[in-house]
């Protein structure tokens, strides 16, 4: 499909939302006073292209399902709020000024106008009109409105997004994954782990309670029975034995690192001759609904 839209178009305040072309036309950046860039694109503005008096920020992101962005909108807004309280133009762009930029935009106006997403992207698209995120990214500002614009490394609908949307079949993206997640800890005000457990041979710590896979326990999984299984987040300490991978065995056994005991096991198959981990599936009481990697911690091997 060809596009034809302008450089950038103002959408709010100081804010400006645009293509790459938008940060090479340096009379138009001084006409509109732009003193800021965020870059939402695989590659940097190029130096070529930049100028002395702005400020440029970049985040690197590609146009594809399985992108984050969601993890990024609180320094997103951070960044945006900034200039535009000192009235200031700030300039948001991608490629074409379509689908990355755009999100970041909406997520900003979001929280910053507490508006739903729906109304939000009635107002980008009445300012810019070939706007048209994909659809993990409309998937991503839905959460966000859900979460009440706000990321909290407690609620478990944001850690099981993220575990879905890195940990899709198996664990290639798991540096990232847990990188993100840090920053969405970080920013979370008193955030606790919950209770610690342990390797039941030495007392080696293992998991926290937030770290265990389960619904949100409303009314609606109530009567189900439980399965009494335990299933976990990756952790850090397991990066070595998750890297590797055996495609003639049926599961991969996880070792406590200090006394070397199988504390849990992944379910793998072989898909196009590629290793995969098997996803959890669960109709209990804890697990309906519970999508990601059967990770499962194994009986009377933790306390």
């Amino acid at each position: 499909m060809e596009y034809k839209y302008a450089k950038m178009d103002h959408i709010w305040g100081t804010l400006y939302l645009g293509a790459y072309e938008a940060t090479v036309d340096r009379q138009e950046l001084r006409d509109r006073n732009i003193t800021t860039i965020l870059t939402v694109l695989g590659i940097q503005v190029m130096p070529e292209h930049r100028h002395p008096d702005i400020a440029y920020h970049w985040i690197n992101a590609e146009d594809r399902e399985t992108q984050d962005l969601l993890t990024y909108f609180p320094e997103t807004y951070a960044l945006i709020d900034a200039c535009i309280d000192a009235k200031e133009g700030v300039l948001v762009h991608c490629g074409a000024g379509i689908s990355r930029s755009t999100t970041i935009v909406a997520s900003y106006l979001m929280r910053k106008l507490r508006s739903p997403f729906k109304d939000t992207m009635t107002l980008i698209e009445s300012k810019r009109g070939i706007i048209q995120p994909n659809e993990a990214f409309i998937e991503q500002l839905i959460l966000y409105e859900e979460l009440g614009y706000r990321l909290v490394a407690t609620d478990r609908r944001l850690r099981q997004y993220l575990h879905r949307l890195y940990l899709k079949y198996d664990f290639s993206q798991l540096n990232q994954y847990w990188q993100r997640l840090e920053v969405v800890e970080k920013g979370t005000d008193g955030f606790n782990l919950g209770q610690p457990y342990v390797c039941s041979d030495c007392g080696q710590k293992l998991f926290n309670d937030i770290h265990v896979l389960k619904n949100d326990g409303s009314a609606q999984y109530r009567d189900l029975d439980v399965c009494g299984r335990v299933f976990i987040e990756p952790q850090p300490w397991m990066s070595d034995q998750l890297a590797v991978f055996d495609e003639t065995a049926h599961e991969l056994e996880i070792k406590c690192t200090h006394c070397r005991q199988v504390v849990a096991k992944c379910g793998t198959m072989v898909s196009n001759y590629k290793p995969l981990v098997m996803t959890i599936n669960c109709n209990c009481l804890h697990h309906k609904d519970v999508t990601g990697l059967q990770l499962m911690m194994l009986d009377n091997r933790f306390m």
